[in-house]
């Protein structure tokens, strides 16, 4: 569940990210990127947030409760850990407590730069969770941090960002008309 909570919330910032960015691109009077939707992508983000923690604090728990070895020491080496712990201690902080702080309200959730800047620390923290999964049992007493993991990232957005691009420019984003009341109707 923890996985599934990980990579449900991750799309759903990237896509209150890019709604965002659409909105900059387009200008505010598309649909796709109205007041409205991204009210209820703001909603999304939040209980996805919620989720995660709920569902990462419940595996937690089972480590802890059980006393194995074999996960216990993952925690330890992680959270307690030079140079791992201030990393490990900044993913639930970027996942969950500011988007839980931030969004808790209406006017966050509808505003553009609060939204987009949310998604991003969101998705900074999603970066920094998997880099946290596979890199401390490679590298156990350094944080190895410089050129070569950047342009691993870097070479996976480029990946990405050829495979989306021409699906994108084959459907339409957002609708330039605007939507009729009936056919979407306003949620306060």
């Amino acid at each position: 569940w923890w996985y599934f909570a990980t990579d449900f919330w991750s799309a759903t910032v990237a896509l209150g990210f890019m709604a965002v960015r659409f909105r900059r691109i387009f200008g505010p009077g598309t649909s796709a990127t109205s007041p409205g939707v991204l009210h209820d992508i703001g909603k999304m983000i939040f209980a996805f947030s919620i989720f995660w923690i709920y569902t990462g604090f419940a595996q937690y728990l089972v480590i802890w409760y059980g006393d194995i070895p074999t996960e216990t020491f993952y925690i330890v080496q992680r959270f307690w850990h030079a140079p791992w712990a201030m990393l490990s201690w900044s993913t639930p902080i970027l996942i969950w407590v500011i988007p839980f702080l931030v969004l808790l309200g209406v006017r966050p959730k509808r505003t553009p730069g609060i939204l987009g800047t949310v998604s991003l620390l969101g998705l900074i923290g999603v970066w920094i969770l998997n880099f946290i999964l596979v890199v401390p049992s490679l590298s156990p007493d350094r944080l190895p941090f410089g050129w070569i993991e950047l342009t691993i990232t870097a070479g996976f957005l480029g990946v990405f960002l050829l495979c989306a691009i021409p699906g994108l420019k084959q459907v339409a984003i957002a609708a330039f008309e605007p939507v009729s009341p009936e056919l979407q109707p306003r949620m306060e």
